[in-house]
């Protein structure tokens, strides 16, 4: 039998460029059991089982058994790309527009909780372009996974076979050298399946189970249990988020058809929302266009009847992307006139406005605010304005019980000039 000398253990890994004395260097050596630095001196590629490099590094043409971990540079590894030897390919990085990040469905649980964990931090997330591997047309299969891809599918990074010079290239971008430490864990895990002879023993053989003490097993074990209830917090947490966003979107749609009216709409949406809201305090409410006939003069928009009382209210509403029409104090004066003259004395006059309609209510200014003097003549002959963002709250106060309906309604009617929700 054959005696050979100086054959060194395997893994063996060779680190090309500028890791000399860096924490790739440092987490290679605890993986490794034969380590050399750079590749100056003459190199028999046969005799190494990876190379870890962050720039292109020759390599001899033909197969070999050699992996490969690049950060950066050209891909390495050749692809069949015609029947003559010298038309074969290689892969590209190409800059491609789209900001997300997705990572494949069926990726192994391991490589998928690399990406998640260790290689999706390292990227700038918010990159609205960034370089991709772009693999050459081939005359034989392409066997790659992409790790994580951008929104079009071309991966950010990746694990292929070339068809010649190395068996496997795992290449990440340069911005991904700081999880190199779990990349070379899951990368030598992988490979002792497949490869035992080359990858003798798994990097965590230590935290496997089977050969952890008593001691540990126990508190593996109840560590896992904490772990496990954890996850299904969270899981439960998600979909209580899930429906509870669900709801709000249903709210949202709702306030759109509901009382928000009174701070969006105009014309007669806006009229239906006013009368809505003056019914919710226990006034009764006819809608005057559509009791008249078609043709005769303009009374009004809404009859208000106080069923306590007995006082009848005519009241005008307007919608307005702007702010408030002084005009319109006199025009609810003519309307009033042809009411009485057609059905009987009013005992108030309201002009309800929805100004400044497509404007946050919050920045919005009171109708007529410089109108002051008007808005007195005006209540001295029963009048009295209305700002739909007042109505919309008292309203809204009825309904979570904080006001009476009764009290609610008597705020309206006892109030002349501008209506005021806290009644100064």
């Amino acid at each position: 039998m054959a005696r050979s000398f100086g054959v060194t253990l395997p893994p063996r890994v060779v680190l090309h460029t500028d890791f000399a004395d860096s924490p790739v260097e440092q987490a290679v050596r605890r993986y490794a059991t034969t380590t050399r630095v750079g590749i100056d001196d003459p190199i028999r590629w046969a005799d190494w089982d990876v190379l870890v490099t962050n720039e292109d590094t020759p390599l001899p043409y033909g197969r070999s058994p050699l992996r490969v971990i690049q950060f950066g540079g050209h891909p390495t590894g050749c692809f069949a790309t015609a029947p003559t030897t010298f038309s074969d390919g290689s892969p590209y990085l190409t800059e491609r527009v789209g900001q997300s990040l997705h990572i494949p469905s069926d990726l192994d649980p391991d490589l998928t909780e690399l990406a998640v964990k260790h290689l999706v931090p390292c990227l700038d997330v918010s990159a609205e372009a960034r370089e991709t591997i772009t693999f050459p047309s081939s005359t034989e299969p392409i066997m790659s996974q992409s790790l994580i891809s951008n929104p079009d599918g071309y991966a950010v990074t990746a694990i292929y076979e070339p068809h010649k010079e190395v068996q496997q290239v795992w290449w990440f971008p340069t911005a991904m050298e700081p999880a190199v430490e779990q990349i070379l864990h899951v990368a030598f895990s992988l490979w002792h399946k497949t490869d035992p002879e080359r990858f003798p023993s798994t990097p965590g053989w230590t935290s496997n189970q089977k050969w952890m003490t008593a001691e540990q097993q126990v508190q593996f074990n109840s560590i896992s249990s904490r772990i496990k209830a954890a996850r299904e917090q969270i899981k439960e947490a998600d979909e209580e988020i899930r429906t509870a966003e669900l709801d709000l979107e249903r709210i949202r749609r709702t306030a759109e058809v509901g009382q928000q009216r009174l701070l969006t709409s105009d014309g007669s949406d806006l009229v239906r929302a006013v009368a809505a809201a003056l019914e919710a305090v226990g006034l009764k409410v006819t809608d005057l266009d559509s009791a008249i006939p078609q043709g005769t003069p303009k009374i009004g928009d809404l009859e208000i009847l106080d069923p306590t009382s007995g006082l009848t209210i005519m009241a005008e509403v307007k919608g307005k992307t702007k702010g408030a029409a002084l005009g319109d104090l006199l025009s609810i004066k003519n309307h009033q006139k042809t009411y009485e003259k057609t059905r009987k004395p009013l005992d108030r006059v309201w002009y309800v406005v929805n100004a400044n309609r497509r404007t946050d209510p919050d920045s919005r200014r009171p109708p007529l605010q410089e109108a002051a003097i008007e808005i007195a003549v005006f209540g001295d002959g029963d009048g009295l304005v209305v700002d739909t963002r007042d109505l919309f709250q008292l309203s809204k106060r009825v309904t979570m019980q904080e006001l009476t309906a009764e009290h609610a309604r008597r705020m309206l009617l006892d109030q002349r000039g501008r209506f005021r929700i806290d009644g100064s």
